[in-house]
């Protein structure tokens, strides 16, 4: 891994200040296009835009809109095996809970893929994917992928105050979403 992940959480935590902080009708924008359902494909184009390491500016929405809705054909295709084992009661739940952690660790670095290969062909590259964690050495690479969650899991947490909670979470999202892409990215580089 390039950066700890102190230095990394950071790093990251100041790239997403700086794209943000002080820009408020951007903000208010790629809040609309992460909350609304189908234009947040448009939200998850921008935030793939970090992973390509570009600025994530509002310079060609339907570009965005397809790498966001191509980012969800992605995760649907990685996570349908373990989703239909999960329907079968008890030792499916269990088999699809651990596919299902399994599938998510390959699931990052394979939006990696396609962000930086333009290409379904970078999201499905397996042996990429296993070699990129190797590189990276899976116990510092888990350790990343639960400090990602981590900073979501808080989020999720403010979400749960009644009316402030959720209007904070509204809020804050789009800068929790460039923090972590940018984490993802600086993990993955």
């Amino acid at each position: 891994m390039a950066l700890p992940i102190a230095d990394n959480v950071k790093q990251s935590f100041g790239y997403a200040k700086d794209t943000l902080v002080g820009k408020w009708v951007d903000w208010l924008l790629l809040i609309v296009f992460t909350i609304i359902p189908v234009v947040n494909f448009i939200g998850v184009g921008r935030y793939l835009k970090i992973l390509r390491g570009q600025d994530p500016g509002m310079d060609d929405i339907g570009k965005c809109f397809m790498d966001g809705l191509m980012v969800f054909i992605i995760a649907f295709v990685y996570m349908i095996i373990p989703a239909i084992i999960l329907i079968i009661p008890i030792i499916g739940w269990i088999i699809g809970f651990i596919l299902m952690i399994a599938v998510a660790l390959l699931l990052i670095p394979a939006i990696y893929g396609f962000a930086n290969n333009g290409s379904l062909g970078g999201a499905f590259a397996f042996k990429n994917h296993l070699e990129t964690i190797k590189r990276i050495g899976w116990g510092e690479y888990i350790i990343a992928v639960v400090v990602f969650m981590l900073i979501l899991i808080v989020l999720s947490i403010v979400n749960i105050i009644p009316v402030l909670g959720t209007i904070l979470w509204i809020i804050a999202l789009p800068f929790a979403l460039i923090m972590t892409f940018k984490f993802i990215a600086n993990v993955l580089a």
